[in-house]
């Protein structure tokens, strides 16, 4: 697992998160700053930007269970496409 970037401070990886997440320490992250797909149509080549609502929440469900795995605080990721039925 290869950093796309790393120093003294912090250590980026530029990967698909279901693949690097596994690969880090239990409770050793800090901080994490996630930019998934947020599931609008985008055209990303490589990624399906139109799946159904619950396929997409499956893909969620996978990564912050992971990220929450190897954080050592709790945070919460709420999809903005989804905050009014998960906000109420």
């Amino acid at each position: 697992m290869k950093p796309y970037f790393r120093d003294e401070w912090v250590t980026i990886y530029n990967a698909d998160c279901r693949d690097i997440l596994p690969q880090i320490p239990a409770k050793t992250v800090n901080f994490a700053w996630c930019d998934p797909p947020y599931n609008v149509g985008k055209n990303y080549n490589a990624w399906d930007d139109n799946m159904t609502n619950a396929e997409y929440l499956d893909f969620c469900q996978i990564w912050i269970n992971q990220l929450k795995a190897i954080t050592d605080e709790q945070a919460y990721y709420v999809p903005t496409k989804y905050i009014e039925e998960y906000w109420r």
